[in-house]
């Protein structure tokens, strides 16, 4: 059966208001605490350990980042099905739920192939781009189907409780997920001991273990996926309002250019007229250049260079960094809503970039607090005791603390900054897909910022490739990786540029915004240290200067 046949069995509507409009909200928001769980499964310190086992390098592992940008270029071929049909539900349900449940097949590539071998490798690269192929044809529909759902009111503050809601799970999972993975030989020897067995003890048999443990949280992952994408069931199909239809084509060839050639033209090309359009696609190719350059390597950075555990690194990135997006989320979606994306933008780029820094500065030798390291084993003696280990120590001397602590203070900047841009750059998208362009602008967005994040791959995988082996360089032993680590807090920062010029009615200038912050900060810290004064009576009405003065006057 079509996608439209699926679409006119429910009578698809104009708007969604009133209780029907609140029922769907709480949907969307329960269906992506489905999807983090997805998202969690397959990301973090799991994919990098994964793609080691199997074989990849460094080069391959920035091909592994710009894989979902390449696959971006399928979001033209989306629109132009939603340009001729008007409608995206299906054709969201459709494609995301195949994108999803592709991670079982990546899960069993290893089981089936070779490992370590370039064909293992060649094989998860190909399942990984169909499925990041089949979400960028769910994008545009899921897109514009969301802008037509959620009224533009409130979007801020819808998306913040959103984000909010699903970090709380979020943060669950990665804990969970990293005690498995930094515990898990201890476990499978208790449960081989169950069924009267034994482990070899050697290093090949605990590697593969593991990579049979992350396969497994891959495909679980996979059918938390699908479960999120089957709750828009139950939401209705909106109708867009009516649509622009591209100008005529007259010549011998117009039969042939409109069948073929037209759509493709007017999708890309459409869009481009806009300036504001302009300025944004530029400074989205810009920032995720930077984003994947760095890429997973922060992940391989972590584990390799600093020794840090897989529960470690993913409470660097999966956790603490989520936690700066809960406390954030809602202050930005506030400001977004009452300042405008423009300058929410501007300045979450801003601590974005700056958020790199600390890595630069992070060794084995970075010095730390000693009180740090006190006051966790002192905890931790006194866990400890009641499992009858006093003598338990989390922090040993050779654990590198003041490198994890410099890490925590950037993914701390990082989570609230990355929470900004992605609710401003949510609001700019579906703020163009309101407009006359809806999903070819949201597609040619798409292409565009992706050409940034594939160009950005190669171009991080190949530095990282061709400085290996080289002398370091500055005064705290630079090698490859802390040369992309730089490549990309210069390009997030350049990023800015583009949105000097770039207009959103509606918007405040970026020096009101950070007054207003400034005076609501200075306000709220001044109004708790008076406030004792005022119970006591510290400063009464008649200590005040301008009462005094209204009352001579008088």
């Amino acid at each position: 059966m079509s996608w439209r046949s699926q679409s006119y069995d429910e009578l698809p509507a104009l708007s969604v208001r009133g209780p029907e409009l609140r029922s769907s909200l709480r949907i969307v928001t329960r269906a992506w605490m489905y999807g983090i769980v997805w998202l969690t499964c397959v990301s973090g310190s799991r994919v990098t350990d994964f793609s080691k086992m199997v074989g990849f390098d460094s080069f391959d592992i920035g091909l592994l980042t710009a894989v979902p940008f390449m696959a971006t270029f399928s979001q033209l071929f989306a629109a132009i099905l939603i340009e001729r049909t008007g409608l995206r539900k299906y054709q969201f349900l459709h494609c995301a739920t195949a994108h999803r449940l592709l991670w079982i097949p990546i899960a069993l590539a290893p089981l089936a192939l070779p490992i370590p071998s370039r064909l293992a490798v060649v094989m998860v690269l190909v399942l990984m781009a169909g499925s990041s192929f089949l979400a960028s044809l769910s994008t545009p529909a899921w897109t514009t189907w969301m802008a037509d759902l959620i009224p533009r009111r409130i979007r801020g503050r819808y998306f913040a409780t959103r984000g909010i809601w699903s970090q709380a799970v979020s943060l669950v999972v990665v804990v969970l997920l990293g005690l498995l993975l930094d515990n898990y030989w201890p476990l499978f020897n208790r449960v081989a001991h169950l069924f009267g067995a034994s482990l070899s003890q050697d290093e090949h048999t605990r590697d593969l273990s593991k990579l049979y443990l992350i396969c497994a949280i891959f495909a679980v992952g996979a059918l938390f996926g699908a479960t999120d994408i089957l709750h828009f069931l139950k939401i209705r199909e909106v109708l867009p309002p009516p649509r622009k239809e591209p100008p005529p084509i007259d010549g011998p060839t117009r039969d042939f250019l409109k069948a073929y050639l037209w759509p493709f033209f007017s999708v890309l090309i459409d869009p481009l007229r806009d300036r504001v359009f302009r300025h944004y696609a530029g400074y989205g190719m810009t920032i995720t250049f930077a984003t994947s350059a760095a890429g997973w390597f922060y992940f391989v950075f972590s584990r390799d260079n600093l020794g840090f555990s897989n529960l470690a690194t993913d409470m660097l990135f999966l956790m603490i960094a989520p936690l700066g997006v809960m406390v954030a989320a809602m202050m930005w979606g506030k400001f977004v809503d009452r300042w405008g994306r423009r300058p929410v933008l501007i300045v979450s780029t801003f601590g974005a970039g700056i958020s790199v820094l600390p890595w630069l500065f992070a060794t084995h030798e970075t010095a730390h607090p000693q009180f740090v390291e006190a006051a966790v084993n002192w905890i931790s003696a006194h866990a400890g005791a009641l499992w009858g280990h006093p003598d338990a120590k989390w922090i040993t001397p050779e654990m590198p603390v003041g490198a994890y602590l410099l890490a925590v203070i950037s993914t701390t900047i990082g989570g609230v900054s990355w929470s900004g841009i992605a609710l401003a750059q949510t609001g700019i998208v579906m703020g163009f897909s309101d407009g006359i362009g809806r999903s070819k602008s949201v597609a040619v967005i798409g292409v565009l910022t992706s050409v940034g994040g594939m160009l950005g791959g190669f171009a991080g995988g190949w530095l990282v490739q061709s400085l290996q082996g080289r002398p370091e360089f500055g005064p705290f032993h630079w090698g490859s990786i802390q040369a992309c680590f730089l490549l990309s807090m210069l390009t997030c920062l350049g990023s800015i540029f583009w949105l000097m010029g770039m207009p959103d009615p509606g918007s405040a200038p970026v020096r009101v915004m950070l007054q207003q912050m400034r005076a609501n900060f200075f306000t709220a810290i001044q109004s708790r240290w008076s406030y004792p004064f005022r119970i006591f009576g510290g400063r009464g009405e008649g200590d005040d200067p301008i009462r005094r003065r209204r009352a001579r006057k008088r």
